[in-house]
C-alpha cells in the first residue's frame, strides 16, 4: 500500500489540505471540514488550528502540477487535447479611416 498525503486537486475549498487529509484516511471530507471548524472555534485551539493549517498548506505537496504562478497560467498553456491552432495570415487587406460622429 503506497499512499501519499497530498493536497486534493478536486476536493478543495481553499487549498485542498482538508480534502487531501480526508482522502488519505478515507474519511468524509465534509465531516473533516466541520470538525476542523469546530476545533478552531474552541477558545484555546483557535491559534493552534490556524497555525497547523498554514503549516499543512506549506508542507503537504500538491497532487497536481502547476505550471505558473498559483496555477493561473494553466488555462493558457497548450495541451495535447487542443487542436493545433496555427496563426492565420491576412493578405490584400485595405486600411481605411473611420470617422466618429
Amino acid at each position: 500500500m503506497n499512499k501519499k498525503l497530498t493536497k486534493s486537486a478536486t476536493d478543495k475549498v481553499l487549498t485542498g489540505v482538508l480534502g487531501g487529509i480526508s482522502k488519505y484516511f478515507n474519511w468524509n471530507s465534509t465531516a473533516v471540514r466541520i470538525i476542523f471548524v469546530i476545533l478552531c472555534l474552541l477558545p484555546g485551539l483557535k491559534f493552534i488550528g490556524l497555525v497547523c493549517y498554514l503549516l499543512a498548506v506549506i508542507l503537504i505537496p500538491s497532487s497536481y502540477k502547476r505550471t505558473g504562478f498559483g496555477g493561473f497560467t494553466d488555462q493558457f498553456t497548450a495541451s495535447s487535447k487542443q487542436p493545433n491552432r496555427s496563426r492565420k495570415h491576412l493578405t490584400d487587406v485595405e486600411e481605411s479611416n473611420v470617422e466618429e460622429k
